[in-house]
């Protein structure tokens, strides 16, 4: 008795069970790198950028061959390259113990731009 109670309760419940979790699912944001094709590097080249990826913060200016970065007062500046039209790598040799430091980007709109690990970049000018 009490088992055809439940069964019938949860009969009725379950259709606006069901229409709640998928309005939940519809309006959750998808992440940045599955809403959006990674775009060209260059489309960030030439342009200045605020950067901002947890509590880090500064600018960074790509440019063509190199990139200038701003970090809590001090100038870094690095080597940059483009690979396969989508991915800008930077060397900087006082930052990340001289390595390589590569990265894709997609686009969240006309002045902003997400990377890889994260970061935020928004345009400066």
């Amino acid at each position: 008795m009490r088992y055809q109670f439940f069964a019938k309760k949860t009969a009725q419940f379950l259709p606006m069970l069901i229409f709640i979790m998928g309005t939940i699912v519809a309006a959750y944001p998808l992440p940045a790198s599955a809403a959006a094709p990674h775009v060209s590097a260059f489309e960030l080249i030439g342009k200045k950028w605020h950067f901002k990826r947890l509590f880090f913060n500064g600018t960074v200016h790509y440019k063509k061959n190199t990139a200038t970065a701003v970090f809590r007062g001090k100038t870094y500046q690095g080597r940059l390259r483009v690979v396969e039209d989508k991915i800008i790598c930077i060397i900087y040799p006082n930052f990340f113990n001289g390595k390589e430091v590569c990265t894709d980007f997609v686009k969240l709109s006309d002045t902003q731009y997400k990377t890889r690990r994260g970061a935020i970049l928004t345009l400066i000018e």
